[in-house]
């Protein structure tokens, strides 16, 4: 009995020895794995705090890391980090993940939820700031969760590369659209005018003729169309969640006087810059984009003519008074108005065909539109 004691107890004294040398190595083994799996200070960390653990993290090794993970948030640890390290592994396979999106050989950043809808932005934001190219079919499907940050990118690129998502942007209707890109697109396009695009300008574009018919020629009355000017407001981005990196913002801004932002297009007198945003700070934006309007398309005609806007032969609006001798006499000046300017439109369209930027058969189809209101003492008649 005192035998199998004796041999009872060298066993544990054996397994002890053996889990201790285990605990030991253990020691060493933890704080690599929490590395890898990214672990934040607690308990509840500050913003700062957080981003000082992950960036004593951040090396080269880890962030490709948390790229190829499938953690929406380490992914946008990662992307922040390749742009703040300017690591150029990195970046290149921040540029992959969208690829792989499509694919479905990876995270789908293409999501509609908040966490993946993020981790693209972060992505994204790091092509942009240190200039990786991504081709114009994957910027594509982009544009349609990230659309300024899509033809910001999208202008990196040859102008060969960007005409045909131009073109569908272009032609694509955003009704309510807060960046408008149909405009921004045009504004690329008419650089360099692709064929067929000059003429659809034309045939969408629109002179509103109002014509005023007044009582007699010594009334003096005056007619004007007034205008409101657009002010400066001021934005602010709502933080991100919590253990995630700021999540940067872009927008785009017209006609802004501040002249400190990046340019994306100036064309027709009109200047497009891009705005940079990050949680926590107030950006300020003298200037919302306009859509595709009587206005910004007669701009774009104008200058593929080479022509200031108000030197073009016919404006987008045009007012004309009629002083009212008889009921025949006034239907009479009417109809004079209105040829007069249906004469004016044609000769335009023979001067976009002068210069070869629609063809001859384009030249005998296609007519900018012409809207005519009559106001008869305050009454109102409308036509087309």
């Amino acid at each position: 009995m005192q035998n199998v004691r004796n041999d009872g107890e060298a066993h544990n004294r054996f397994y002890t020895r053996a889990l201790l040398r285990f605990l030991a190595c253990s020691a060493f083994l933890i704080p690599s794995i929490s590395r890898a799996r990214a672990q934040l200070p607690s308990p509840n960390p500050t913003s700062s705090q957080i981003e000082q653990s992950m960036k004593a993290q951040a090396t080269s090794a880890n962030i490709q890391t948390w790229l190829e993970s499938n953690d929406p948030r380490l992914i946008a640890w990662g992307a922040y980090f390749a742009r703040e390290n300017n690591d150029t592994v990195a970046l290149k396979l921040a540029a992959q993940l969208v690829k792989k999106s499509l694919e479905q050989g990876g995270p789908d950043l293409l999501s509609a939820d908040r966490p993946h809808h993020d981790a693209l932005s972060e992505v994204l934001d790091a092509l942009i700031q240190r200039r990786v190219l991504l081709s114009a079919e994957l910027l594509g499907y982009v544009s349609r969760s990230h659309p300024v940050q899509t033809i910001i990118l999208l202008s990196m690129l040859p102008s060969a590369d960007q005409t045909e998502n131009l073109l569908q942007w272009y032609r694509e209707a955003r009704p309510g659209g807060s960046d408008h890109l149909e405009y921004v697109s045009a504004m690329l396009l008419s650089k360099s005018p692709p064929a067929g695009f000059a003429a659809d300008v034309l045939a969408n574009s629109e002179e509103r003729l109002v014509v005023y018919i007044v009582p007699t020629k010594s009334m003096g009355l005056g007619f004007g169309e007034g205008s409101g000017s657009g002010g400066c407001n001021d934005f602010g981005i709502a933080p991100p969640p919590s253990g995630w990196p700021e999540i940067v913002s872009y927008h785009l801004a017209e006609n802004d006087n501040a002249g400190i932002d990046p340019l994306l297009v100036e064309f027709g007198g009109d200047r497009i810059v891009w705005q940079r945003s990050t949680p926590g700070h107030v950006f300020r934006s003298c200037g919302s984009v306009s859509g595709l309007t009587p206005e910004t398309r007669h701009k774009l005609l104008a200058e593929m003519l080479g022509q200031r806007d108000e030197a073009m032969s016919w404006p987008p609006q045009k007012v004309v008074t009629i002083a009212r001798e008889s009921d025949e006499q006034v239907q009479r000046d009417i109809g004079a108005a209105i040829q007069a300017e249906q004469a004016i439109l044609l000769k335009s369209v023979q001067a976009f065909k002068t210069r070869g930027l629609i063809t001859p058969e384009e030249a005998r189809t296609v007519r900018p539109k012409l809207s005519v209101t009559i106001r008869y003492d305050g009454s109102l008649n409308h036509t087309e």
